[in-house]
C-alpha cells in the first residue's frame, strides 16, 4: 500500500511537467497489444487470439508531429474447435512506417495522440508449413500521460486492415493496448 501511494505521489509532483514535442527532437519507445477474436461458421466455430511487440523510433518534425519506422512482431494462435484439429501458430515480423500527431498543446500533462502507419510484414503458418507477406494498413488513438519532460505512457484503441498478398483474404481487427516513449531533447 505504501508503495502505491508513492507512486502516486510521484505522479502527482510531476503533473505540471510537459512533453517535448518540439520540432527537431527524438522519440523512443514501443508499444503492445493484445486481441481475441472470435468466429461462428456453420458447425464449427474458432479463436483467434494475437500478441503484437513493436519498438518504434521517431522523429518530431514539426512541433507535434512525429514520423519513423517500427519494427513488428506478431504472434497468434488459432484454436479451431471443428473436430479437423486445424490449429495454428502464425509468426510475423515487419516494418512500418509511421506518423504521430498530439492534438492537445505540447504543455499538458495529459495528452492525446492521433497515429497511421503503414506496414509489410513477412508472415509463416507452423502447421501448414506456408508463408506470406501483407500489407498492413493501421489507425490509432488514446490519451498519453507524462511523468516527467521525457516519458509518456498511453493507453490506445486501433483498427487495422491486412490485406495478403499471396492468397486473396482480409483481416480486419480491432485492438487495444499500452505503450511507453521516451523523448529525447536536442541539445
Amino acid at each position: 500500500m505504501k508503495k502505491t501511494i508513492v507512486l502516486l505521489l510521484i505522479c502527482f509532483a510531476f503533473k505540471s511537467s510537459f512533453a517535448q514535442l518540439e520540432k527537431g527532437n527524438w522519440l523512443v519507445g514501443g508499444s503492445g497489444s493484445f486481441s481475441s477474436e472470435k468466429y461462428n461458421y456453420g458447425t464449427s466455430n474458432s479463436k483467434t487470439t494475437n500478441l503484437n511487440l513493436s519498438p518504434a523510433i521517431g522523429y518530431f518534425f514539426a512541433n507535434k508531429l512525429a514520423g519513423g519506422l517500427k519494427p513488428i512482431y506478431s504472434y497468434q494462435i488459432i484454436a479451431d474447435n471443428s473436430g479437423f484439429s486445424n490449429n495454428s501458430e502464425i509468426n510475423e515480423l515487419g516494418i512500418s512506417a509511421f506518423l504521430s500527431y498530439y492534438l492537445l498543446k505540447k504543455t499538458e500533462p495529459f495528452n492525446f495522440l492521433t497515429q497511421v502507419s503503414y506496414g509489410y510484414l513477412w508472415q509463416k503458418d507452423s502447421s501448414s508449413n506456408s508463408e506470406d507477406s501483407q500489407d498492413s494498413y493501421e489507425i490509432t488513438g488514446g490519451p498519453v500521460y507524462f511523468i516527467n519532460q521525457s516519458i509518456g505512457i498511453n493507453l490506445f484503441l486501433g483498427y487495422s486492415l491486412a490485406d495478403f498478398r499471396e492468397i486473396e483474404y482480409k483481416q480486419k481487427r480491432f485492438s487495444t493496448g499500452i505503450g511507453f516513449q521516451i523523448h529525447l531533447t536536442k541539445k
